[in-house]
């Protein structure tokens, strides 16, 4: 049923979820969609409950949690591969959306390869 209600903005959920590290914007994802730019943000909020936006600082902040507990890559290349495009815009993000900074997080948890 969930899968569903998210089918008008699937093929932008898929793109969105497969290429963090670019430079994601509304008027290419909503291409994917056949939606017109406007349009396809409204339904993107409709579906998902968050703006296009939200969904994917969201998304890589996940990700760099992801690979800041189960990697040694530099934060750097988090950054970078997440799309953040650099560490201390990376750091913001992440400090405010999980209350801790991402070298703290990190330390944390127990590092497993």
């Amino acid at each position: 049923q969930q899968a569903e209600a998210l089918e008008p903005v699937a093929p932008a959920i898929r793109y969105i979820d497969t290429h963090l590290a670019a430079r994601l914007i509304v008027p290419e994802l909503a291409a994917l969609c056949c939606l017109g730019p406007d349009h396809f943000a409204r339904r993107f909020k409709e579906c998902v409950g968050q703006t296009v936006g939200a969904y994917i600082r969201e998304r890589r902040i996940m990700q760099a949690a992801q690979r800041l507990r189960f990697t040694m890559d530099s934060l750097e290349m988090i950054a970078a591969e997440c799309g953040f495009g650099n560490r201390n815009y990376l750091t913001r993000l992440f400090t405010q959306e999980m209350g801790i900074a991402p070298a703290a997080y990190r330390k944390s948890g127990e590092y497993t390869s």
